[in-house]
């Protein structure tokens, strides 16, 4: 008669052995940035203890039945302290987790900050990055925006800028020297206007420019074209924190003299630097959140959506622009009491297709190569000194 083999010694140790891997997996993917291997390991090693876990459940349904749902008054009033406080502890830790308490939001962000500043000192290592330096040598407050191309990138126009945490514009980080000046050296038009795109024709390897375009260049050109359809967030901005009467900000933060330059053409990390006078004031109000903005868009990026027929009767989008895809927008929020801090851009949205207005659309369904002009942005702000002495605004900058 053969034993009947006792199934317990394997699930312990599969269990074990496995809740390793699953731990050591976990602290990676928590400290360090995305790795396509770790996410393999810990998601295959994650599902076969799952289904260990599920077997150790159904051989024992029986035993943990007993502890929910027990027959006896005796057994409940010996277990019911340990029941209660493990369902307590776990719906509670979901809680707090999904409520984002501070002590649980804290600990996520020192591990994004630990992805992002590893992805931010590494990647550099292995990548061609021209650095654009625009910041003062003695500034204490810097900010570096480090820009990883993506597959779509090409010949953008893009703009980087800060705001207060209630949306006002405040400092011009960067911006792309077509936008700033209104100066477009070079005009392009079709050879034949009944062509339709619907897609980008630089992406296609036997495209030939003359087959399709004519095109002339100015050296002289100078505010020859206001094109809103390019960055509608950023242009619509400033130009509302340019007129505004409200407005108290020192002109130079809202002047784009110094803040512009040439479409970089590689990955590229801008490194500028902030006034100590708006954290001051910024702190003298109780605040010091400010948010950090990249608008960027490429010309000729249609797609079976946003073809170069979609809307005709729009004198913008259908003109000589070849605006294809709408700008897309990303954010990342600094808190400048901090004194390093590395911060991942999100996406935010994307900006109306002709420039109409200046808000951030959150559909980007219809977008796709759009979505590829960019990898990722790393933003770094680090403040060297204590600026504590300098004195607080007057109550009229409030």
């Amino acid at each position: 008669m053969t034993a009947k083999h006792n199934k317990r010694p394997f699930i312990s140790i599969a269990l074990l052995l496995w809740v390793m891997v699953i731990l050591v997996t976990s602290v990676l993917m928590f400290s360090n940035p995305y790795s396509n291997l770790v996410a393999m390991v810990h998601s295959i090693i994650g599902f076969g203890f799952l289904a260990i876990v599920l077997w150790h459940i159904a051989s024992n349904l029986k035993v943990l039945k007993q502890y929910v749902l027990p027959n006896s008054p005796v057994l409940w009033q010996k277990n019911r302290g340990l029941v209660l406080s493990a369902f307590v502890m776990c719906i509670g830790v979901l809680l707090l987790t999904v409520l984002e308490v501070k002590p649980l939001k804290a600990f996520h962000q020192w591990g994004s900050s630990l992805r992002v500043g590893t992805l931010a000192n590494g990647d550099h290592q292995d990548h061609k990055y021209q650095v654009v330096q625009l910041r003062d040598p003695q500034a204490s407050f810097k900010i570096d925006i480090d820009v990883k191309k993506g597959a779509a990138y090409h010949w953008p126009q893009y703009a980087i800028w800060l705001e207060d945490d209630v949306g006002n514009v405040v400092h011009a980080l960067y911006v792309s020297n077509s936008v700033a000046t209104n100066t477009y050296k070079n005009t392009v038009w079709l050879n034949d206007s009944s062509t339709i795109f619907n897609s980008n024709p630089f992406d296609n390897k036997t495209f030939v420019f003359e087959n399709v375009f004519s095109e002339q260049y100015d050296e002289t050109a100078s505010n020859n074209k206001s094109r809103p359809e390019s960055l509608p967030v950023f242009l619509h901005k400033f130009e509302r924190a340019a007129q505004s009467q409200a407005n108290k900000q020192p002109p130079a933060h809202l002047a784009l003299d110094g803040y512009t330059g040439a479409t970089v053409f590689d990955n590229f990390v801008v490194q500028q630097s902030v006034n100590p006078k708006l954290r001051s004031r910024a702190e003298a109000i109780g605040r010091s959140i400010y948010n950090i903005y990249l608008e960027i868009n490429q010309a000729f990026d249609f797609n079976d959506y946003f073809s170069s027929d979609r809307f005709p009767n729009d004198s913008v989008y259908s003109g000589d622009g070849f605006n294809g895809q709408p700008s897309v927008i990303y954010r990342a929020s600094v808190d400048f009491k901090q004194p390093r801090q590395h911060v991942m851009m999100t996406l935010q949205g994307r900006g109306h297709h002709s420039g109409k207005d200046g808000a951030i659309h959150a559909d980007i369904e219809n977008l796709t190569t759009a979505l590829q002009i960019i990898d990722r942005v790393v933003v770094t702000t680090t403040i060297t000194a204590d600026h504590s002495h300098i004195r607080q605004p007057s109550k009229r900058y409030d």
